[in-house]
């Protein structure tokens, strides 16, 4: 039996997109390497549209207590459409696992191409910032802020080339990126502050530590900014400028990773960026 997703989980918590049946739609992939775990592909029957279909089981997600976040990121989704996002099509679930129907991107994350030592062009990384800063704006206008912005959340679309090599361009002048997961992305209104100690190391703005050091009463929109600015250095020179772990750093007894913190809380941090690069000038 299926039923739409958001019934029968949290009493009063009904997050409907578009009420699907499984009849509509027929496996055609169980895996490829270049999806995430828990996403297989499916087709649409009646347009034989490819899409991506992310699925979770719902005994795991009670135990990590991650149903809430779930029905969250289904939430704000629904509300989203964007060229540069992967977006959200349909919802259902059946007695054991919950589904999203989401556009299928077949280039892979940022992550798999940086772990491949791709040589990415500027003229490249500078099309992915300015298409990932639309998608920011994009979700400030609906007070929305992602809070995990990093390459494995950034997906490239079809157009990457299959046989990708250190040496090979990345993307073909067609090629786009587009922003995934929600999972911890947080709704706002217009005075409102995050709090959350919320994100991945080191991605994590400055304010966010700030903020669980109680030195500032919260965070907002920019702090998405700052991930994607540490995504772009990535993206230049193939590894992240430092490396921090918030649990260490915030007891006090990280070393050096405690002194990182600190220069960055305190707008204090030189990452070094080639100065001859276009993109820096």
């Amino acid at each position: 039996m299926l039923y739409p997703l958001g019934e029968g989980i949290i009493k009063g918590a009904v997050y409907t997109h578009k009420l699907i049946t499984s009849k509509l739609y027929q496996m055609r992939i169980q895996t490829v390497p270049i999806l995430k775990n828990k996403v297989c592909i499916v087709q649409k029957k009646d347009n034989k549209k490819m899409y991506a279909m992310k699925y979770m089981n719902k005994a795991m997600c009670v135990r990590k207590d991650a149903v809430r976040n779930v029905f969250r990121e289904v939430e704000i989704l629904s509300s989203l459409d964007h060229p540069f996002l992967v977006n959200l099509w349909y919802t259902f679930q059946d007695e054991e696992d919950m589904f999203m129907v989401v556009d299928l991107l077949l280039g892979g994350d940022l992550r798999f191409h940086i772990q491949q030592e791709v040589r990415f062009e500027e003229s490249h990384i500078q099309l992915y910032v300015c298409e990932i800063a639309l998608a920011l704006d994009y979700l400030r206008k609906k007070y929305i802020i992602h809070r995990d912005i990093k390459p494995d959340n950034i997906l490239l679309d079809e157009e990457a080339p299959r046989d990708i090599k250190p040496d090979n361009i990345l993307l073909d002048e067609e090629g786009h990126v587009h922003i995934t997961d929600f999972n911890i992305a947080t709704l706002t209104t217009d005075n409102q502050l995050a709090t959350s100690m919320s994100g991945t190391t080191p991605y994590m703005a400055p304010e966010i530590f700030a903020c669980a050091l109680d030195e500032c009463p919260g965070y907002s929109f920019a702090v998405d900014w700052w991930s994607l600015g540490v995504c772009a250095y990535e993206m230049l020179r193939g590894r992240v400028s430092y490396q921090i772990s918030y649990w260490l750093s915030l007891g006090g007894g990280g070393g050096e990773c405690t002194v990182v913190m600190g220069q960055i809380v305190n707008g204090m941090y030189d990452c070094c960026i080639v100065s001859e690069m276009r993109m820096c000038q």
